[in-house]
């Protein structure tokens, strides 16, 4: 973790979180997990994806532009493009 690296002690960094923007619900319940070296996946990228897909279309429904979450859901994001074989 950063704040480790940088000598900020668990309780300074999870309290200065608190006080600005970054405090939030998931920072209160993930946080303990995090500076416990617990970094084991909670909550899958298939759903994640999901989540950001109907916001990408309800936004649609409204005309309300969402480029950056429509472009992180177009396939191929996030993988590696495999080579096509030489045509002879």
């Amino acid at each position: 973790m950063l704040a480790r690296r940088a000598g900020i002690g668990p309780e300074a960094f999870a309290a200065a979180l608190e006080e600005t923007g970054a405090g939030s619900f998931q920072s209160q319940v993930r946080l303990p997990w995090i500076m416990a070296d617990d970094l084991a996946a909670r909550f899958s990228v298939d759903l994640a994806a999901k989540d950001v897909r109907l916001a990408v279309e309800a936004a649609a429904r409204w005309s309300v532009p969402t480029p950056v979450a429509a472009a992180g859901l177009r396939p191929g994001r996030g993988q590696r493009r495999r080579a096509r074989p030489r045509r002879r």
